[in-house]
């Protein structure tokens, strides 16, 4: 599916490449605005639906190891710990053809 992309006047770049299950999420930033940067909060709104934050599976208290299980993570808001890294991907399964949008902060 093509990408779907903003760029806003500081310069931030976001790119959404939609899957059949979920979205891939790119995000560029200049270098001169990486100082002090933590990372991205981004918030997801479905038709009809309140505006929500995507979930992290890393925060700044809970180390996530090789040996961590996938019933030991724990999901922590973006607001609250912010997507650092572009490497990662949501599946969220049932909602594939439902209309959706959201927004990004750099925190």
């Amino acid at each position: 599916m093509p990408a779907t992309g903003v760029t806003n006047p500081s310069g931030l770049q976001l790119a959404a490449y939609g899957g059949a299950n979920c979205v891939l999420i790119a995000m560029s930033v200049p270098d001169n605005q990486t100082k002090d940067l933590a990372g991205f909060t981004i918030w997801r709104r479905r038709e009809g639906e309140a505006e929500q934050p995507l979930l992290n599976r890393l925060n700044f208290d809970d180390p996530i190891t090789n040996a961590t299980t996938p019933a030991q993570r724990k999901w922590t808001s973006s607001e609250d710990a912010p997507f650092q890294k572009s490497g990662m991907s949501r599946s969220y399964t049932g909602h594939k053809d439902e209309p959706a949008d959201g927004r990004i902060r750099c925190n």
